[in-house]
């Protein structure tokens, strides 16, 4: 059985009105203390920040003392919560190899696998490219992703969630075509009656850490991968400007 954490970033593509009200309910804290540790080690201070796959946002706990806070996510339903609960955060719907909003920040992250879901080299580099551009000199960007290993490892796997009235039921089948593509068969269940309200299919892609490396050292002067985070499951990786 896979940790139900493990699978957050997902739902910053869904549009379900239902899942996004419970959104935060399904994912727990489990991930976001996670974070705090992880960008903690590098950062203790700081005036601005860029979320990419920012969800509903809870990662606002970790930098209530930033001035500046900026989130940009594909779904306007997770947005129009995280409006909710963030009125002094600026958001923006828009794909991340795409955005562009004319200003630096202190830090950049997008967290956990959010990046998978873009499924081509190319508009990986344009997300890095993107994220490059935004950075301040000296400061950072940290994201995070899932590896080869981890997919062969989740391969066939059914996790569930219960939260309320729902379940939250996900079957992981990697691709016949492309062993670098996970796809995930996700289903919401209404459990009074046990009625399926929701269904849709969502893929990642992955790549080798030397590709990865081999791109990001074109915008980042200095690029290291976490070994106190990273395992054979997940990269954490640090970028600085």
């Amino acid at each position: 059985m896979v940790s139900i954490y493990l699978y957050a970033d997902f739902f910053n593509i869904m549009y379900n009105d239902i899942f996004s009200e419970k959104y935060d309910d399904f994912m727990g804290r489990e991930h976001i203390d996670l974070y705090k540790k992880f960008i903690g080690k590098y950062i203790k201070n700081s005036s601005s920040i860029l979320d990419c796959g920012c969800g509903t946002w809870e990662l606002i706990f970790l930098f209530s003392g930033v001035k500046e806070k900026y989130g940009i996510d594909i779904s306007n339903d997770l947005l129009s919560i995280a409006k909710q609960k963030n009125p002094d955060t600026v958001f923006i719907n828009a794909k991340l190899q795409e955005f562009s909003i004319w200003k630096k920040f202190d830090i950049v992250i997008s967290s956990f696998d959010v990046i998978n879901h873009i499924l081509t080299l190319t508009d990986w580099d344009k997300f890095f490219y993107n994220s490059s551009n935004h950075i301040s000199r000296k400061w950072f960007f940290f994201f995070d992703m899932n590896t080869l290993y981890k997919f062969k490892s989740i391969d066939n796997n059914i996790i569930k969630n219960t939260v309320d009235d729902y379940t939250l039921e996900i079957f992981t089948k990697r691709s016949s075509k492309n062993p670098q593509i996970m796809n995930f068969f996700i289903k919401i269940h209404d459990n009074k009656p046990d009625v399926v309200i929701y269904e849709e299919k969502i893929s990642e892609i992955t790549f080798s850490k030397q590709i990865i490396l081999k791109i990001l050292r074109k915008y980042f002067s200095r690029v290291i991968i976490d070994p106190e985070y990273s395992d054979k499951n997940r990269l954490f990786f640090v970028c600085q400007k």
